[in-house]
């Protein structure tokens, strides 16, 4: 389980960079969401059922710099 740690992390900054510029409902806004996406593909990489539930503290949106 520790080797999937990087992998684990890559996944979760990709999902939310991927949310990041969407428009709702399927965005950074809706934490269920986002917790849908992040337990479903987390199952993937690891094995089916090995994540139940992610707690998602906050999140913090940097603006768009041009």
């Amino acid at each position: 389980m520790l080797e999937s740690r990087p992998r684990l992390k890559d996944l979760y900054i990709n999902i939310i960079s991927s949310l990041a510029t969407r428009a709702g409902p399927e965005n950074l806004d809706n934490s269920d969401y986002l917790r849908e996406m992040m337990v479903r593909q987390s199952n993937e990489v690891l094995t089916p059922g090995a994540v139940r539930d992610i707690f998602i503290r906050n999140l913090t949106i940097r603006p768009v710099e041009s």
